[in-house]
C-alpha cells in the first residue's frame, strides 16, 4: 500500500485507529480508496461515512471534506466522490479470480484484490459476484452466485441508504437448541436479564473445552469435557463468574491432572483465588509428577505453595493488602479446590483426589453415581454453607481418595452449583445428568446441560468429566 506519490506511510498511518484522520486503500495504479475519519460521531450523508474513491474515473469535483474543511487525498485526476457502497471481495475465492464488485449503478469499479474494512464506524456487509477467471488461469472452483436485489431508497430526510438486500438460495440446515431444565426451572430462567460484570471485562460469562487424549501411537485413552457456566443470580446481578477449571497431561503423556475450584461468594476477588488455585494448582502437581508417582506426592506441601500463590497475589494487588494475612486475604480472595491425578497407563484409570473445601468428586457407573467423599449435608437437620476455603488450610493432613475408573464409566468434578442439586444422585437430577453423560455428550450439548435450569439454584456451574476409552 502507498500513498499518492509513490511514498510508503509510516506504519501508524496505515492504522485507523493511531492515525484517525485517514486510511487509504490502495487498489491499484491512481485509484485508492480512503477512511476519512475527522471526527468519532461524524456520518456520511450516504453509504459508508468517511469512505472516498480517488483516481481516474470517479468523478467529483469537491476537493473538501464537508466535515473538516481540510483538503482530501485526491487522485492524479485531481478528483474524488464519496462511495455509496464498496463491495467486499470474498476471501474464500480463489486467488486468481478477478472480482468485479458493483456500486448501485452496477458499474464495476475495482477488479482486484481484497478490502477490509477496519473502520469503528461502520462494518457493511459482504457482497460478492461470480469470480471471472482471468485468462490462462481458471479457477478450479466457482463462486456460489448471490442474487442481489433493489436496492432501498434514501430516506425524505437525505438519510444513508440501507446496504443491498441479498437472497440467497438456503441450504440444508438441521439441529435446534432448547436450554435444559430438570422440574420446575423458577421464573429466573426465563425472567433474568444477563448483566455484564462492569468491573472485569475480560473475564468470560461461560467456557467450556472438549478432547479425546491419545497415545503415542494416536489411538485414543479417554474423552475430557469441562464447562464453567455464570450462574443466574451473578448474571443478575452483573457480578463475575466466580468458578473456574483446569487441566494439563504431564509432558510424557502418563498422567491427567484437573481441578476445578469455586471462589467463596463473599469475596470480591474470589474469581481470581479460583484462578491461581486451578491454573497454579495444576501446574505445581505436574511439575511434582515429573520425578515422582502419584501415591508420593506431598499433597500437603502442594496446598502450601497454592495457598502461598493466592496469599502473594492479594499482598500485590488488594487495596492495603502489603503483609495481609491468610486469615483476612480468605475473606477477599478465597476458593474452594479438589484436584484430580488420573494414571492413563492403563485401560481402567487410577485416581487420586484431593479436596478442599465442598468441590466434589464422583464415579458415574452403570448404576449411578458413586460420591468419592461424604455428600454435602447428607445427614444435617440443617443445610450450612460453611465451607473451608484456600488460602486458610485446616491443620490436618491430607489423604488422597482413590477410585478406579474403567470403560463404560466417568470420573466427575464439580462445584457446589452442581453438586448441590444432585445431592446423593438418586433424585430427579441424578438421573438427568446420569442419563446425559452415560456417554461423551457433544461439548456444546455438555455446557448446556451443565447449566441446566432448577428453582433455587441459581450459583455458577462447573464440571469436568473423563470418559475413559477401551482399547483393543
Amino acid at each position: 500500500m502507498s500513498e499518492p506519490g509513490g511514498t510508503s506511510p509510516h506504519p501508524d498511518q496505515r492504522d485507523p485507529h493511531r492515525n484517525p484522520q485517514t486510511w487509504p486503500h490502495d487498489f491499484g495504479p491512481g485509484l485508492q480508496a480512503t477512511w476519512r475519519l475527522a471526527q468519532p460521531d461524524t456520518r456520511a450523508a450516504q453509504g459508508l461515512p468517511g469512505l472516498e474513491l480517488h483516481g481516474p474515473g470517479a468523478p467529483g469535483t469537491d476537493r473538501r471534506a464537508p466535515e473538516t474543511g481540510q483538503p482530501r487525498h485526491v487522485g492524479p485526476d485531481d478528483r474524488t466522490r464519496p462511495l455509496d457502497r464498496l463491495a467486499y471481495v470474498d476471501a474464500s475465492a480463489p486467488r486468481h479470480a478477478a472480482v468485479a464488485p458493483v456500486y448501485d449503478d452496477h458499474e464495476p469499479v475495482v477488479s482486484r484484490g481484497t478490502m477490509v474494512n477496519d473502520s469503528p464506524l461502520a462494518d457493511p456487509p459482504k457482497t460478492t459476484e461470480r469470480a471471472a477467471p482471468i485468462e490462462g488461469n481458471a479457477p478450479t472452483e466457482p463462486a456460489a452466485p448471490i442474487e442481489f436485489t433493489e436496492r432501498a431508497a434514501p430516506t425524505e430526510t437525505g438519510g444513508p441508504m440501507l446496504p443491498p438486500a441479498v437472497s440467497v438460495t438456503p441450504s440444508e440446515a438441521m439441529g435446534a437448541f432448547t436450554a435444559y431444565s430438570v422440574g420446575d426451572p423458577g421464573r429466573a430462567a426465563s425472567g433474568v436479564v444477563p448483566l455484564p460484570d462492569r468491573e472485569n471485562w475480560h473475564r468470560r460469562d461461560s467456557v467450556f473445552d472438549g478432547f479425546t487424549l491419545v497415545g503415542p501411537d494416536t489411538a485414543p485413552l479417554a474423552v475430557l469435557r469441562a464447562a464453567s457456566v455464570r450462574g443466574l443470580s451473578h448474571r443478575s446481578f452483573g457480578r463475575t463468574r466466580q468458578d473456574e477449571y483446569g487441566y494439563q497431561v504431564t509432558p510424557d503423556g502418563r498422567y491427567l491432572v484437573l481441578c476445578v475450584a469455586d471462589g467463596i461468594s463473599a469475596g470480591s476477588r474470589s474469581h481470581q483465588a479460583a484462578e491461581v488455585a486451578a491454573r497454579t494448582g495444576v501446574t505445581l502437581l505436574v511439575n511434582e509428577l515429573t520425578h515422582r508417582a502419584p501415591v508420593d506426592l506431598d499433597w500437603d506441601h502442594t496446598l502450601r505453595e497454592v495457598a502461598g500463590h493466592i496469599v502473594a497475589f492479594a499482598r500485590k494487588r488488594l487495596p492495603s493488602g502489603e503483609g495481609m494475612p491468610a486469615e483476612e486475604v480468605v475473606g477477599w480472595m478465597g476458593t474452594t479446590a479438589t484436584y484430580a491425578v488420573v494414571d492413563l497407563a492403563d485401560e481402567v484409570l487410577d485416581v487420586y483426589v484431593v479436596m478442599v473445601g465442598d468441590s466434589s468428586a464422583w464415579v458415574l457407573a452403570e448404576d449411578g453415581w458413586h460420591p468419592m467423599s461424604a455428600v454435602k449435608n447428607a445427614d444435617a437437620d440443617i443445610a450450612t454453607s460453611a465451607v473451608e476455603a484456600l488460602p486458610k488450610l485446616a491443620q490436618r493432613p491430607r489423604v488422597p481418595l482413590r477410585a478406579r475408573v474403567r470403560p463404560g464409566q466417568a470420573l466427575v468434578l464439580m462445584t457446589d452449583g452442581v453438586g448441590d442439586p444432585l445431592h446423593a444422585g438418586t433424585g430427579a437430577v441424578g438421573q438427568f445428568l446420569a442419563e446425559a453423560w452415560r456417554e461423551p455428550p457433544h461439548d456444546v450439548a455438555f455446557v448446556g446441560q451443565v447449566g441446566f435450569h432448577r428453582r433455587t439454584f441459581d450459583d455458577d456451574r462447573t464440571v469436568v468429566a473423563v470418559w475413559p476409552t477401551a482399547r483393543s
